[in-house]
């Protein structure tokens, strides 16, 4: 694609659901040198083209996301919500900001790679890496991007994805839906073919959002090289008349719909996680049975967690 008046960059929140996404992405959405487009490729994810028709799940789960494409009129094939998103870049850019572009990976990876991981029944080998773009988007375009990866440890994507959707699509713990929306590897994917392409790629673990807010948020500004006065750290709670109607998007948003800033406990959680004792805790909530499994995702995942843990930007490295 052919850039209108060029900024510096366009920065692309790549993260996975439940990775504290929307909060995150609210600490930037008052700052004066973005122009943010939201979830451009979601219409695609749940529209005629989705990737659910091409995986194994019960008729409960199907049904709900044929409900969910009906109801919001989410009917885009991936190419139109591709051309519709270049056309919101070029209008940023137009007004001389910085493009701010957040989307779950499961809606923009390429069909073929989001099938073959859902389906897969093992973890890949990490030291296969690719420098191929990933996604649905052209390679001009996704060339055009400087990513910001959001990760989060596993245990907490799959307890929240699970708490919070199974209900809602019918999701099963061993279903392939379910490892769709909750792997990081699809993450991983952008970091190799930008490393691969030379880039050093920025990531940055949700709980260092969460525990070093402002410090976090100021290092990641300066490696971005935008304004870190630009965020903001406390908000109005959404009004609930404003709140969506779809329960769907309540169970996504209701958190940060409720929030007037970034929700801590009394000591990073990271620190008190262990996934014997979730366990414990997971079968009294969820079942033996799909405690079982809920283990062996977080099994799998946790591999590429620790591995894009590893060039996280640090606080404590400066």
């Amino acid at each position: 694609m052919a850039s209108g008046p060029q900024t510096s960059k366009r920065i692309f929140l790549v993260d996975a659901p439940r990775t504290y996404s929307q909060v995150f992405n609210k600490l930037f959405l008052a700052h004066p040198d973005l122009g943010h487009i939201f979830h451009p490729m979601i219409c695609a994810m749940y529209g005629r083209e989705r990737v659910g028709l091409n995986l194994k799940h019960c008729e409960a789960a199907e049904e709900a996301g044929k409900a969910l494409s009906l109801k919001t009129g989410m009917t885009e094939s991936l190419e139109e919500a591709a051309k519709r998103m270049e056309k919101y870049i070029l209008q940023i850019e137009e007004q001389c900001k910085i493009p701010w572009i957040k989307d779950h990976t499961c809606c923009h990876i390429r069909r073929d790679i989001a099938i073959s991981v859902a389906k897969s029944p093992t973890y890949p080998d990490l030291d296969l890496r690719s420098s191929h773009n990933p996604t649905v988007f052209s390679d001009e375009l996704f060339n055009t991007f400087t990513p910001v990866i959001l990760i989060r440890h596993p245990i907490l994507i799959i307890r929240s994805c699970y708490r919070t959707q199974a209900s809602v699509f019918h999701l099963e713990a061993h279903g392939e839906d379910f490892k769709l929306m909750t792997t990081l590897q699809y993450s991983k994917m952008w970091f190799d073919a930008k490393r691969g392409d030379g880039q050093v790629p920025i990531v940055v673990d949700a709980e260092d959002v969460v525990h070093n807010t402002e410090a976090t948020i100021s290092l990641l500004c300066s490696h971005l090289g935008i304004d870190a006065n630009g965020a903001q750290y406390t908000w109005d709670p959404a009004p609930r008349e404003e709140w969506p109607d779809d329960p769907i998007m309540q169970g996504f948003f209701v958190d940060m719909l409720n929030s007037s800033s970034v929700k801590r406990g009394k000591q990073a959680v990271q620190n008190a996680l262990d996934i014997d004792n979730e366990l414990d805790m997971w079968k009294v909530e969820f079942g033996g049975d799909v405690a079982a499994v809920l283990k062996k995702r977080v099994e799998e995942e946790m591999p590429v967690y620790n591995f894009l843990k590893g060039f996280k930007v640090d606080i404590k490295a400066q």
